[in-house]
């Protein structure tokens, strides 16, 4: 029994991932200087169904037919933009608000963290400001170098 079980575990290492299997991986995230930025945790594997959870094409494509232990990168360029988000004097000091000018890179707090924003426009009559998050690596080329970390067969 044990070297029946041995064997189907060694089938599935050697058939790598097809339509419908379940994947977890690991990966670690680099900017252009090579410097990591992020990084899945152990115990907060990322989990997915191939074929049908799709995170990523070229991750989509890259992963078929890999196997426990493959890594794979994707180098990306982060062209996301955030929403804008309007904020109005209630939110804000009203001295402060006054002094922001559009396309300014302001510092706000967000649940306790400075956070970086860009000040895209006013609505001075309604005593309203619009600003868009900026996220430090937009228009900078990442790499995700992914790891293969377990195949559950389906």
């Amino acid at each position: 029994m044990v070297a029946k079980i041995e064997k189907e575990n060694k089938t599935v290492k050697e058939k790598g991932i097809a339509k419908n299997d379940i994947v977890t991986i690991s990966y670690k995230l680099y900017d252009a200087n090579d410097e990591l930025v992020d990084e899945s945790q152990k115990e907060q594997p990322l989990i997915l169904q191939y074929g049908k959870t799709i995170v990523n094409k070229e991750l989509e494509k890259k992963l078929k037919g890999k196997k426990v232990g493959d890594k794979i990168e994707i180098k990306q360029k982060l062209k996301t933009e955030a929403p804008l988000i309007e904020l109005t004097l209630d939110d804000l000091d009203e001295d402060k608000f006054h002094n922001y000018n559009e396309g300014e890179l302001i510092e706000l707090e967000v649940n306790g963290k400075p956070n970086l924003f860009l000040v895209e426009k006013f609505d001075m009559q309604a005593g309203k400001m619009f600003v868009r998050h900026k996220n430090p690596y937009e228009g900078t080329t990442l790499t995700n170098v992914i790891t293969i970390e377990k195949i559950v067969k389906k």
